[in-house]
């Protein structure tokens, strides 16, 4: 019911806020946490209770380290199903929130994301491209890809998206933006 999945959002976002503030406690209940986690992620469940899966999870990863880190990265793959769900569903939102959560991540500690680079190139190309999104939402996404190309350029130059497709998108933002200064200059002159 969407009562039931309100609370499950609500426990999950206070427990990845206070984990770090009683370490302890939270690891002996981490288990059914983890599970919870997972399960929300579920693609039958609506974006709201993903995204703050999500971000509860991304809280466990930069306030754990160890097996407890180790076990919420094997989650990374399914925070980029959500992210495909959500582009495919032109989610803009949480679309927007689930890439701040990535990108949180990878300045957290982007060699995590290392075998995923790939298909984060991919998913986040995508992303930029796809026409009914919000341009904010598309420009998140390409920032998302120079993010991890700042953090980690060598992993980044090793997938061939990255010359094929996100630098000529990334030219075509640019000149956007120039038409867009230019229309908005023409509407205040006239």
């Amino acid at each position: 019911s969407s009562k039931e999945a309100q609370h499950v959002q609500s426990g999950l976002f206070m427990s990845g806020i206070l984990a770090e503030y009683a370490p302890s406690a939270v690891q002996r209940s981490m288990k059914p946490i983890f599970n919870l986690i997972q399960k929300s992620l579920s693609p039958s469940n609506r974006p709201e209770l993903q995204v703050a899966a999500i971000k509860a999870a991304v809280s466990f990863i930069i306030g754990f380290e160890g097996n407890v880190q180790q076990g919420f990265i094997r989650l990374i793959p399914d925070f980029f199903k959500v992210a495909v769900k959500l582009a495919g569903e032109a989610n803009d939102e949480p679309l927007q929130d689930a890439i701040d959560e990535i990108a949180n991540l990878i300045g957290f500690r982007v060699a995590m994301f290392r075998p995923y680079t790939s298909d984060i190139i991919k998913l986040m190309t995508k992303t930029a491209k796809h026409g009914e999104l919000e341009a904010g939402t598309r420009r998140m996404a390409l920032s998302l890809i120079v993010e991890l190309a700042k953090k980690d350029r060598t992993s980044v130059k090793q997938v061939k998206e990255t010359m094929t497709e996100v630098v000529p998108l990334a030219i075509s933002f640019l000149t956007r933006v120039d038409d867009d200064i230019r229309q908005w200059a023409q509407d205040e002159d006239g």
